[in-house]
């Protein structure tokens, strides 16, 4: 997953990437469904996958005064 990202310093992308068995195994412990294939409907997990993660770091980023924000 890829998000943009910028600040009044900086801009600049997030990028989460796992091996596509972790990958797998991740998204099948998400959505409670045993999934052994990368499908379109999974891809779509890993953009939301992305957003959790992005989203957490930017709260703990932002409280120490980055003023992160997401890209459009």
């Amino acid at each position: 997953g890829v998000i943009g990202i910028v600040a009044d310093s900086f801009q600049g992308s997030v990028v989460i990437s796992f091996p596509q068995e972790t990958f797998l195994r991740v998204i099948s412990n998400m959505l409670g469904e045993e999934y052994t294939e990368i499908t379109q409907d999974i891809i779509d997990g890993a953009g939301e996958l992305t957003n959790m993660i992005f989203g957490n770091a930017k709260i703990v980023l932002n409280a120490k005064g980055y003023g992160i924000k997401t890209a459009i």
